[in-house]
């Protein structure tokens, strides 16, 4: 009896199909690890990714647009251009330091003054952005996502920002603070320093260096969506990334 039970059990293990490999549940990710997506559905993954950097892009421009967002943060504020890098010595040593004070503030005033009209440049851009390896981004950890766009559309967005950054320049009084400060200058004296042969962009650098504040806020932003659940405030973002506590 025992030998035909054996036998028949024998038979029904060998007629199963065997187990598919990986078919068990997927192991959780720790804690602050960012979330291993398995999904096929990569039209969520990727609707997901772009819902992070706009979100991101938003709370960037909120933050730097406030009243010393870029003066106060010495993580994305101005400085003057290394073209001219020599002048603030120059000048301090010689009692101008007011004047060098005055100059770098307009530029971050001026960068602050354009932060607002980059939100809609940044949700066109992003809209339009073509993802190719939508998992291997979301999984990437990080700022990854931000630094994927800041590979695929910098020259865009940069040419799409300077007009409100010249506008801002304009408004924040740069030029005037930039003569104020030049009027100091020893022409005759300071020969090693002939203004006539100084070649910069002083828009393209403002523009430059707000738009690279812009990306850096946006990062902070995103890396605090990856690891920080309250920080994931819309559906999507909880479908990808995780629900929120």
């Amino acid at each position: 009896m025992k030998r035909a039970l054996f036998a028949t059990l024998t038979c029904i293990c060998l007629l199963l199909p065997p187990f598919p490999a990986g078919a068990a549940d997927p192991l959780p990710a720790k804690p602050g690890e960012p979330p291993r997506v398995e999904s096929t559905d990569i039209a969520t993954v990727t609707q997901g990714l772009k819902e992070a950097l706009t979100v991101a892009a938003d709370r960037a421009v909120r933050a730097a647009a406030k009243p010393d967002g870029y003066a106060g943060n010495k993580s994305i504020r101005i400085d003057v251009p290394g073209e001219l890098e020599h002048l603030p010595p120059y000048f301090m040593d010689r009692g101008y330091q007011a004047q060098v004070n005055a100059f770098i503030l307009s530029l971050n005033r001026a960068a602050e003054k354009a932060a607002p009209k980059a939100a809609p440049l940044f949700a066109a851009v992003i809209r339009e952005l073509p993802i190719d390896n939508a998992e291997k981004i979301v999984n990437g950890g990080g700022m990854a996502a931000t630094d994927y766009l800041r590979q695929k559309a910098s020259e865009k967005l940069h040419a799409a920002f300077r007009p409100a950054v010249v506008t801002g320049m304009g408004e924040a009084g740069v030029l005037s603070a930039y003569r104020e400060m030049m009027a100091k200058y020893d022409y005759e004296s300071v020969a090693a320093f002939p203004v006539d042969q100084w070649q910069f962009d002083l828009e393209g650098y403002v523009t430059g260096r707000a738009l690279d504040g812009l990306i850096y806020l946006m990062g902070e932003e995103e890396k605090k969506i990856r690891k920080e659940p309250a920080a994931r405030t819309t559906d999507l973002l909880r479908k990808v990334f995780g629900p929120s506590e």
